[in-house]
């Protein structure tokens, strides 16, 4: 069994040009911050690499409640990169993750646009999540994508199974609302009356803000 980033018969597939996308953007958006252009500006040197991406789910406040099922209404909007270069150590070679970059993509369609860099605690956590998850997913074939809540601040990797969507669970990325729990395995059960008790939260604060 493996962990895959698109299904064999899907259109969705990953644009012919994101590598092109991504070194002609990186460095020019990050460039208010001397730090990050600095860094960044590696896009185009050796050492510099890109794992293979996955798939970019959104949802918003009208996906939450439980009967709609978020995990089923989600759209697919684009490809998540992860950004890392190799690092020599002590105990011998090693990846440093540094930053993801995110692309927009259309259905049946090889073109790509650039939507945003991010660097933080989300990007460092989804490494380490990869690096652990083996045995979480060495039964079963399972597909991995990142989803967005962005009306409740919210992303996680989610392994969706192909034979079984029962099987599907989230692990939410930093940070995280007060009712989840970063880096933690959460069944389709489980996640989704959390997401929908998160909403009417959300909503709540909303309708009584002045």
């Amino acid at each position: 069994m493996a962990l895959h980033v698109q299904s064999e018969d899907d259109d969705f597939r990953i644009p012919a040009a994101g590598l092109q996308v991504i070194r002609r953007n990186v460095a020019h958006f990050s460039r208010p911050t001397a730090k990050r252009a600095a860094f960044l500006e590696s896009a185009g040197k050796p050492g510099f690499q890109v794992l293979t991406p996955h798939k970019i789910y959104v949802a918003g406040l009208e996906d939450c409640p439980v009967h709609k099922d978020m995990l089923s209404t989600a759209r697919r909007i684009g490809w998540r990169y992860l950004l890392f270069q190799r690092k020599e150590g002590e105990e011998g070679e090693g990846i440093e993750v540094v930053a993801a970059v995110e692309l927009e993509a259309k259905t049946g369609s090889d073109e790509a646009r650039f939507i945003r860099v991010v660097q933080g605690p989300a990007v460092k956590a989804t490494f380490e999540i990869l690096s652990s998850i083996g045995d979480r997913v060495k039964d079963s074939e399972f597909e991995l994508r990142v989803l967005q809540v962005l009306d409740l601040n919210f992303s996680g990797l989610w392994f969706h199974c192909y034979d079984d969507r029962e099987k599907d669970f989230v692990m939410p990325l930093p940070p995280v609302p007060d009712e989840l729990k970063e880096k933690t395995s959460y069944s389709r059960a489980e996640f989704l009356p959390l997401m929908e008790e998160i909403a009417k939260k959300v909503k709540a604060a909303f309708l009584e803000a002045p």
